[in-house]
């Protein structure tokens, strides 16, 4: 009876953990989030993008039933790794900054931000993201 009720507190944990960092972008007010992206207080030069709140949280939700299922079978456990991979690269998020002689990227999971790179051509940003690659590449394109 032990070891089940430490699972349970074990999943609840997780499905919180999951749920909190899925809303952050959306919780955290947005000039925070230039501010962290940038690093610098001039944010009317940033612009953000990530994905809608409706299909983070919906992952989110995924990801915390295949959670709860994966005590079962082996598919249910493919099944939870698979939805964890998906739900993080929908966490990934990007700020452009543009306002300078050249225009830099920030890419990010969630409002923390990982790697910052100078753009050359907006042809060769976002080729691998299959959720923000077009909107990316379209404010990429605006900030010209």
């Amino acid at each position: 009876m032990q070891k089940k009720a430490n699972v349970n507190y074990k999943i609840a944990t997780f499905s919180l953990f999951v749920l909190l960092i899925a809303s952050l972008p959306y919780i955290v007010n947005e000039d925070l989030i230039k501010f962290l992206y940038s690093g610098s207080s001039a944010t009317y030069a940033v612009a953000l993008i990530y994905n809608k709140y409706w299909l983070v949280i919906g992952l989110s939700f995924v990801v915390i039933l295949f959670c709860v299922l994966s005590a079962g079978s082996k598919w249910s456990r493919y099944l939870f790794a698979i939805s964890l991979i998906i739900w993080g690269l929908s966490l990934r998020s990007y700020a452009v900054i543009g306002g300078s002689s050249n225009t830099i990227v920030v890419q990010g999971m969630s409002i923390f931000p990982l790697y910052r790179s100078d753009v050359v051509k907006s042809n060769s940003v976002g080729k691998f993201d299959f959720f923000l690659g077009e909107k990316l590449r379209n404010t990429l394109d605006k900030q010209k």
